[in-house]
């Protein structure tokens, strides 16, 4: 299987690409601040070129240098003669914020599942579209959690990531139970490894005791794509939740006054737009919040928020450095520091020279991500022109189970979010029909 990797990334190095890219944005932005006081920022840079052909790389900016270096490959490509071929990113974590020790998941071909290590290559060789995610405890010996969209119980390296149960004895139900965890992980305190947060379903859990028991947090809300933010402090926790979602979407940020304790959660920020967090981590209390293209900040765990920045166009990721007054942030087309009140960019997002137009010259439904998924996934599409759009969902008795959009929509790429949660685990057809093209792909609910 090593050597199929290797013929699959020398393919992607030595095969021409499109001419040209029709659509390029950052997103996904994450950092660490390494023990010298260095910030490494980590996005991703989603290119869509022709229709047959995408990539969303991930990139490492070194802030002490101003540089920037491909860190993991993610990408797509169609040939008419050979097929498709692609490396796609499912999830990636650091060895106590080291930046040059890390573990990550990945997909080929959009069948098999992979697990690698920084220094081992890959470790793990498992399963068709399920691994979900790469939880890291500590260093490079510590124990490592990965989960499988609830399709199996997450499993556990107790060795670094290095040693794996097998994959077969897994889809068997023949692996120890000293290497599984019967918790459906999603999180775990920096500061408490034995503090878990977990999801089934509809229902928000915790754990005090590293998953051997569990309790009830809520089925009213629910951390939205999986993420909780711990504060230095020990106690307070936020997460966001996405209410109303996909037709009239509400972001609420929720905060825990008692580590995670079923009633010490509250609401302590609303919006109609996609919120970011950001906690530093030198100074408790103190939250960053993006809204749009506002930055807010709170120096009293949320009580009270203050406008920190205004920009020009929406903010869609946010990180405050530890230990320094630097503060970065990205929009779709760029990446910018902000520091004393004034705000530089540091990284431009490249547009081709080689087209006259920045959208793509055709109607493109592009497949859900992440898929199988539970129970949100989002879905694109691309206009060349302005167009009376719907995006409707169907299930295989052909009834419609969702009306995502029903409007006019500007040329470009248009994301929309949507939340199954009120539907059961199977395959559905989501269709686009954009002035007299119709366009149709599958997704796959797992619960």
């Amino acid at each position: 299987m090593k050597t199929l990797i290797l013929i699959l990334f020398i393919t992607f190095l030595c095969v021409p690409r499109a001419d040209g890219q029709s659509f390029a944005k950052l997103h996904e932005l994450k950092g660490i601040t390494n023990e010298n006081g260095t910030v490494h920022l980590f996005y991703r840079e989603f290119i869509q070129h022709d229709s047959n052909s995408d990539y969303n790389h991930i990139y490492k900016f070194d802030t002490n240098t101003n540089t920037e270096e491909l860190f993991l490959q993610d990408f797509f490509e169609d040939y008419p003669i050979t097929g498709s071929i692609s490396i796609r990113i499912l999830d990636y974590s650091f060895f106590h914020n080291d930046v040059e020790k890390y573990i990550y998941a990945s997909r080929a071909d959009g069948e098999t599942d992979f697990i690698y290590r920084y220094d081992d290559g890959y470790v793990f060789n498992g399963f068709l579209q399920f691994l979900d995610q790469i939880l890291t405890t500590g260093d490079e010996s510590s124990p490592v959690y990965a989960s499988f969209l609830n399709e199996y119980d997450p499993i556990i390296s107790f060795d670094g990531g290095i040693t794996w149960p097998d994959s077969e004895d897994l889809r068997e139900g023949q692996v120890p139970d000293s290497l599984i965890l019967n918790f459906p992980i999603i999180s775990l305190s920096p500061a408490d490894d034995s503090l878990m947060f977990g999801v089934q379903d509809s229902e928000f859990l915790r754990s005090q005791d590293a998953g051997e028991t569990y309790e009830l947090i809520s089925t009213e809300f629910k951390p939205l794509d999986g993420k909780i933010y711990y504060d230095t402090e020990g106690s307070q926790i936020y997460t966001i939740d996405a209410a109303g979602c996909p037709s009239d979407c509400s972001y609420r940020i929720y905060r825990s006054t008692n580590r995670g304790e079923s009633d010490s959660w509250e609401i302590i920020y609303e919006s109609d737009t996609n919120l970011y967090i950001s906690l530093n981590k030198s100074e408790s209390g103190q939250i960053f919040i993006a809204d749009g293209k506002q930055v807010y900040y709170s120096e009293d765990f949320g009580e009270i928020f203050h406008l920190f920045l205004n920009h020009s166009e929406p903010i869609t990721g946010i990180y405050k450095a530890t230990s320094s007054e630097s503060f970065y942030f990205i929009s779709d087309h760029g990446l910018y520091l902000e520091e004393n009140g004034e705000i530089t960019l540091l990284r431009e997002v490249s547009v081709s020279v080689e087209r006259n137009h920045e959208f793509p010259i055709q109607i493109t439904l592009h497949q859900n991500y992440p898929n199988p998924f539970n129970p949100v996934t989002v879905i694109s599409y691309q206009l060349p022109v302005n167009s009376d759009v719907t995006l409707e969902v169907y299930d295989m008795l052909g009834r419609r189970v969702a009306l995502l959009v029903d409007d006019v929509m500007a040329a470009g790429l248009h994301e929309v979010t949507f939340d199954a949660s009120n539907l059961a685990s199977g395959v559905y057809l989501y269709r686009l029909t954009a002035g007299q093209e119709v366009q149709t792909r599958q997704m796959v609910l797992v619960k």
